[in-house]
């Protein structure tokens, strides 16, 4: 792996995992059907965790189509739902600054299981799709994103 500057970076062995997870997903992405999610934006945290409760969608590529707005997916759609939603999410369901932790209300504790299954079959389905994840802090770090793929059944060279 090369920095910026083009020189050799020390390979880390828990981002060599990470990576290999991620390339793995990656690489299965590319040969599966696809399955067509209808989101409405004002209601995306809802309709996305709605869609990613069932375990199958893992199954299948997905094409996105926002109700009420003109449009393909030709990507673009796809990488706007996942960036709406994190945004989203990361408000909802985590607290932190730099880093960030799952974390709900008491309230909510007893679907926290159901909504977090949930949110890392849509972090899987993201690094299928996409290099960069949706949420613009640090919440993937080797420890989460390897807990939340046990969660949805994802392991290095599957």
């Amino acid at each position: 792996m090369l920095n910026k500057e083009g020189h050799m970076l020390q390979k880390n062995p828990r981002m060599m995992i990470s990576l290999e997870v991620i390339s793995t997903i990656k690489n299965t992405y590319q040969e599966i059907p696809e399955k067509e999610l209808k989101i409405r934006r004002n209601n995306i945290i809802k309709d996305v965790l709605q869609y990613y409760e069932d375990p199958t969608i893992l199954n299948f590529k997905i094409k996105v189509i926002f109700e009420g707005e003109i449009g393909e997916d030709l990507g673009g759609l796809t990488r706007d739902m996942f960036s709406s939603f994190w945004k989203k999410a990361c408000q909802e369901f985590f607290r932190g600054e730099d880093s960030v932790v799952p974390s709900l209300p008491i309230h909510r504790r007893r679907e926290a299981a159901d909504i977090f299954a949930a949110i890392g079959r849509v972090l899987c389905h993201m690094i299928g799709v996409f290099d960069e994840p949706g949420c613009n802090t640090t919440f993937t770090d080797h420890a989460v994103l390897i807990g939340w793929l046990k969660i949805v059944g994802v392991k290095a060279g599957e």
